[in-house]
């Protein structure tokens, strides 16, 4: 029995070392915007992961990434008259299972989902005409530090160089003070990506 059992942990960890691991750098520029609630705000990400590929088709993609979000012109109940902006700044780390196929020997394309989990490391937010500036993250606007939500892939990708689409959903409401707003954060980027 101890035999069998040491036999099939050393057949699946070979199994496992012999599986193709491709890691990857990549930077992305976008929008950002809160769902139902304001308008777009450039965003920004640059991280790096790897391709497990597992199967001949099939693959999970785990990323850690720094990435900018926010929006403008949301209308927070003590000012309603004025219009501003956030600017939050997360580390990020979306895990994404994907399907490859092959249009040639040299050119691939991808499309995948998953979740993402992200922590506010700081942020702020910017009102104008008054020159007022609030930390988002602190006890002044008291946003959430945690965001969560899934995450859309479509890829294509030839030799070392690879081009993507990413758009994300969040499922935490980032506040409670807004006057009729429902702050979800909501991205879109495009990606320029280069694997070792």
């Amino acid at each position: 029995m101890r035999m069998a059992v040491l036999s099939l942990t050393l057949l699946l960890t070979t199994n496992l070392m012999a599986q193709e691991l491709q890691p990857f750098v990549y930077a992305g520029l976008g929008v950002s915007e809160y769902v139902h609630q304001g308008s777009g705000e450039a965003s920004w990400k640059l991280g790096g992961g790897t391709d497990w590929q597992f199967h001949k088709h099939w693959g999970v993609r785990p990323m850690l990434e720094l990435t900018r979000k926010g929006a403008d012109e949301l209308l927070l109940s003590n000012y309603r008259e004025h219009t501003w902006y956030t600017r939050m700044y997360y580390v990020e780390m979306p895990v994404v299972a994907y399907y490859t196929g092959r249009l040639s020997k040299a050119w691939t394309i991808q499309a995948g989902a998953g979740p993402y989990a992200a922590y506010g490391l700081w942020g702020k937010m910017h009102i104008f005409h008054g020159d007022e500036s609030y930390h988002v993250f602190g006890s002044e606007m008291d946003f959430k530090r945690f965001d969560y939500g899934y995450q859309l892939m479509a890829q294509v990708r030839k030799n070392h160089w690879a081009f993507s689409f990413t758009a994300e959903r969040g499922f935490v409401k980032l506040t409670d003070k807004f006057y009729k707003a429902s702050p979800y954060n909501r991205v879109f980027h495009i990606n320029a990506m280069y694997y070792f």
